[in-house]
């Protein structure tokens, strides 16, 4: 939202867009949203994709209704179908949560399959009930390979929606984009971060910034929920289809 309104928004405050034409597509993978960028005729277009929503497409087909009648659906007909899967969703990663559990699954591989099971009440209380009982295995230290925390996600996404813009002195240096994403929201930065202070041995300042540095340049970003594609081509049949190498007024 804050791409699309060109402005950055205050937490916790809701924010409506509306998103002239077909805003709002079913593909087999998820949702696909397509917009011209406000105040100007480039071509916008993003992918949200969502969990096993092929598995949903296959239910619905086991209680009669076709798959051709949710992929392609468009704008208040996708939003309704859309709610109908999020229901289903959440049932089902509850169900493969206890699942997992009873596999004798530790706490880190629970986490590592669905990283925000702590904002679902239903499966936070489970998992607490499970460890005051002794039914999950011990937490192994560190944290799994290829997942971070909530807050570090969002500032890794942060980070790069600056270095991504013209900004003299950090539009060239992934260092200064994630010291600038912290300055930006501190309530994101993890406390044990904002603490840290002085010169390491190569002369870098610590503190926020380069932990967010040290934490993003691991080989295990590659397996992050961050590496999902995030851009897919329009199809030609839809108004304002760009051809391939087509580039916007600033060669974006």
């Amino acid at each position: 939202m804050e791409l699309l309104q060109g402005r950055r928004l205050e937490l916790g405050v809701k924010y409506e867009v509306v998103l002239p034409g077909h805003a709002l597509v079913l593909r087999e993978q998820g949702l696909l949203v397509f917009s011209s960028k406000p105040g100007s005729a480039e071509l916008s277009e993003f992918t949200h994709s969502l969990w096993a929503f092929p598995n949903w497409l296959k239910h619905l087909e086991s209680i009669g209704i076709n798959r051709s009648d949710v992929v392609g659906s468009s704008d208040l007909q996708a939003l309704e179908w859309y709610e109908r899967y999020l229901q289903w969703a959440r049932d089902e990663e509850y169900r493969h949560l206890e699942y997992l559990a009873a596999q004798g699954k530790s706490l880190n591989e629970l986490e590592l399959w669905w990283p925000e099971l702590r904002d679902n009440p239903l499966a936070a209380a489970l998992v607490d009930d499970l460890e005051r009982n002794g039914g999950l295995a011990k937490r192994s230290r560190g944290r799994p390979a290829g997942t971070m925390g909530a807050a570090i996600r969002e500032l890794y996404a942060l980070a790069v929606d600056i270095y991504r813009h013209d900004v003299p002195g950090i539009s060239d240096s992934w260092l200064a984009a994630c010291w600038e994403a912290c300055r930006l929201r501190p309530d994101w930065v993890p406390r044990q971060w904002a603490i840290k202070g002085g010169i390491d041995e190569s002369g870098n300042a610590l503190g926020p910034g380069m932990s967010l540095y040290r934490a993003t340049n691991k080989a295990s970003i590659r397996r992050s929920p961050l590496s999902d594609p995030v851009h897919w081509p329009a199809p030609e049949h839809w108004p304002g289809y760009r051809p391939p190498g087509w580039r916007g007024s600033k060669g974006k």
